[in-house]
């Protein structure tokens, strides 16, 4: 666990609700067991932590307020983190966390926030910052990924491709739900119902929430841009179908005629012609003739 009282880390492992210092506590999941004699905040904290939601929400309580923030995978190649909660109050701030990998990313954010001389409460407002920092960027990979099957719209494996298009869409799914909760979440902590940030720290707030709105929108425009492109694939599909239909209703244009003359020499009567010394070179050059009549006139109604 690490501690800051009044703006300087000191060596503790309990915590201590009544002191009359500002004190922020951050602490893993791994080690919620120092808060069993908080079992209200802790139980509080265990249901906030849903890995296959990726919600978030800011709660109002006598005296207190909770936040919680799941982070979707998505995000975890930006060196994020998994989970965020806290519990803030006037003075005191804990706050639990989880990360996608093994490296103490949250703990450096918080240090060098608090040798700013961040108060307890803005430091958390930081860390939120910093859940955004990078998503802009993975947003603009996306993006990139999107652009790049746009301009082979014609490649002959679009199948491949509209495959490609459903695992973005499902890529961007959790992150639209994600900003969507992290903004009402920010709508919530922005009402202040007690009183626990002064109008400054409000204002960074309010500035978070443009940045979280601005990667909403953004989710929601490569969702219609991903959207644009999959009736692309479409058209494309689509056209490469009729192309194949229209062989072979060319091929089967040129055969029919052929197949009533089969069929009308293959009926067992005694044709007039059938004694004929040149009875079979006659119906050859007749099936001839009405395949190079039949591509000629094709050709010049451009068929094929």
């Amino acid at each position: 666990m690490l501690v800051f009282k009044n703006g300087r880390e000191v060596q503790s492992q309990q915590i201590e609700m009544d002191g009359v210092e500002e004190a922020l506590y951050v602490l893993p999941v791994s080690e919620i067991a120092l808060l069993d004699s908080l079992l209200d905040i802790k139980s509080k904290i265990l249901q906030g932590i849903d890995p296959d939601d990726y919600n978030s929400k800011y709660e109002f309580h006598d005296g207190y307020d909770m936040l919680y923030i799941n982070i979707p995978p998505e995000l975890q190649d930006t060196d994020n983190f998994r989970f965020l909660g806290a519990y803030i109050t006037d003075n005191c701030v804990i706050c639990i966390y989880e990360e996608w990998k093994e490296q103490p990313y949250l703990i450096e954010i918080v240090r060098n926030d608090v040798e700013r001389g961040m108060s307890v409460r803005k430091v958390i407002l930081a860390l939120v910052d910093a859940i955004l920092r990078n998503d802009f960027k993975v947003l603009g990979k996306i993006e990139d990924n999107i652009d790049v099957m746009e301009d082979s719209v014609t490649d002959s494996h679009i199948e491949s491709k509209v495959r490609e298009i459903s695992q973005l869409r499902r890529e961007l799914l959790p992150l639209k739900r994600f900003y969507e909760h992290l903004m009402d979440a920010m709508e919530d902590l922005e009402e202040n119902k007690n009183g626990v940030f002064p109008e400054q720290e409000l204002k960074y707030a309010n500035l978070i929430y443009s940045r979280i709105d601005r990667l909403y929108k953004t989710v929601l425009n490569l969702r219609d841009y991903i959207t644009q492109v999959r009736e692309a694939y479409q058209a494309q599909m689509d056209i490469a179908l009729n192309r194949t239909m229209k062989t072979f209703t060319v091929i089967a244009a040129i055969f029919l005629p052929l197949t009533l003359l089969a069929g009308w020499y293959g009926m067992n009567l005694q044709m007039p012609e059938a004694s004929w010394k040149y009875g079979y070179l006659f119906v050859a050059g007749i099936a001839i003739i009405i395949v190079a009549v039949c591509i000629v006139y094709f050709k010049r109604k451009k068929w094929f």
